[in-house]
């Protein structure tokens, strides 16, 4: 997907309710270059704790390219 070695990591996690599970565990990993070239990438992994059979848990995956979008006229210094 992107190149992670040369890039800068944020990490973030927590559990969130579920509707038919425990809980959801998402841990988020956000890559942003180190030098101002090439993508910022993300890799999201969330776990349902107890959902899958036998209350197994079930994980997810999920990567992809992230971005900043500034806001509007109205508050130009905003963030999206």
């Amino acid at each position: 997907m992107g190149d992670t070695a040369n890039s800068n990591k944020k990490s973030y996690e927590g559990i969130l309710p579920a509707a038919d599970a425990e809980g959801i565990r998402y841990e988020l990993d956000l890559y942003t270059p180190k030098q101002g070239t090439g993508d910022s990438i993300y890799h999201l992994t969330m776990t349902y704790i107890g959902a899958g059979e036998n209350d197994q848990d079930e994980t997810f995956v999920q990567q992809g390219q992230w971005g900043i979008v500034n806001g509007p006229v109205i508050d130009a210094g905003g963030t999206i």
